[in-house]
């Protein structure tokens, strides 16, 4: 591992810089690009 400046969404796979960072799913240890696919994560999709 190396350190980054950007961790990938778990649905779309679209870069998210850290300081953006502002969706994560503690017991998934997933970060979502924004609400619309962190819900559609929650849904059971994606």
């Amino acid at each position: 591992m190396r350190p980054g400046s950007f961790v990938r969404c778990a649905v779309t796979g679209q870069p998210i810089p850290l300081e953006e960072l502002r969706y994560w799913n503690v017991e998934r240890q997933e970060a979502y690009a924004g609400p619309e696919a962190a819900l559609t994560r929650a849904m059971g999709k994606g």
